[in-house]
């Protein structure tokens, strides 16, 4: 009877302290160690999205004008849809998508959610009320964004996807969202089955970090993935056969879990239990933390400066905001 009452008197006490119901969540199971990271908000999606329907959908965080929002996007059978939070999961609005389950920031500092256009604070854009037909932002992997702009602020690439086993295919598009201009490259002379696993914008240093990879044993989150970097120039190009280069490269990356933050890919390890930061240029661990808990059913998305990291949890439809870990 002592040692219940004491473990009662220990949690309360820690929940008094911290002041937060959420700390429940860390104290009684989290996807993350309790002596690691702390959530610090949720919103519960389970009454707007279907048990059915959780794995449609992603997680994406976008940052322009002082305003920063997190978007639980899909495309579920009942049609695309974004709910959109802001970065203390405070609830902003719900978007109705005819056209894709993409999110970006575009050249002009517009947010764009698939053939959407709206002004950082959420209003609509007068001049780009919709995209122009036959333009809209998808997204075919689970991580990182789905667009970024080039350093001189004029074009906007986006529409990533490998076709034909080893070729990347992307569009230029200009500020104006006009027609694009669509490019191909192949990405190795011999792999095949590519696919692509995230695209991540490297604010700081001018780069966009791509990972792609083959499919092995079965699965995508047995995957062999490569990383490499591509500037972010007004004329964007990735370099022919990169994959034979030998880029840097990881093996047992759940890549459901992929993030990108401070100049680090962030992960899963399947094989080891950790989450691991990855240093892009050298496929070296930088930092690991060890997790009793399989992420799988978890999409996540981070502030590329850091500070706190955002996590779905596809079958349980729950947004989390967590402190950093490291």
């Amino acid at each position: 009877m002592e040692m219940r009452t004491m473990r009662a008197v220990c949690a309360l006490g820690a929940v008094l302290s911290l002041g937060s119901c959420q700390v429940l969540n860390v104290i009684f199971g989290s996807v993350f160690p309790a002596t690691t990271v702390l959530a610090k908000a949720q919103a519960n999606l389970s009454g707007q999205i279907t048990s059915n329907d959780g794995s449609a959908f992603h997680v994406r965080v976008l940052e322009t004008g002082g305003y920063g929002y997190v978007l639980v996007i899909g495309n579920p059978s009942s049609g695309s849809v974004a709910f959109i939070y802001d970065l203390d999961l405070n609830f902003k609005q719900t978007l109705i998508l005819s056209q894709g389950d993409g999110a970006m920031v575009d050249a002009l500092g517009r947010i764009v959610v698939g053939n959407i256009v709206l002004n950082p604070d959420l209003t609509p854009n007068s001049t780009l009320p919709t995209l122009p037909a036959g333009t809209f932002l998808f997204s075919n992997n689970e991580a990182g964004v789905d667009g970024f702009v080039d350093t001189a602020l004029t074009e906007q690439i986006a529409r990533f996807s490998i076709s034909s086993g080893n070729t990347l295919n992307y569009t230029t598009y200009p500020n104006t969202w006009a027609s694009g201009s669509s490019s191909i490259v192949t990405l190795s002379s011999s792999m095949s089955n590519l696919q692509v696993f995230g695209v991540f914008d490297d604010s700081a240093a001018g780069k966009a970090v791509f990972i792609v990879g083959q499919s092995n044993n079965g699965g995508s989150n047995n995957a062999t993935t490569y990383f490499f970097a591509a500037p972010k120039a007004t004329s964007f190009v990735v370099t022919t056969n990169v994959l034979d280069l030998s880029p840097p490269s990881r093996s047992n990356l759940d890549t459901g879990t992929f993030g990108y933050a401070q100049g680090t890919i962030i992960a899963y390890d399947n094989g080891s239990g950790n989450f691991v930061r990855i240093d892009p240029t050298t496929g070296s661990t930088q930092a690991s933390f060890y997790s009793g808990t399989d992420p799988s059913n978890t999409r996540f998305a981070y502030r590329v400066g850091g500070g706190s990291f955002y996590g779905f949890d596809t079958k349980a439809r729950v947004l989390t905001k967590y402190s950093t870990w490291w």
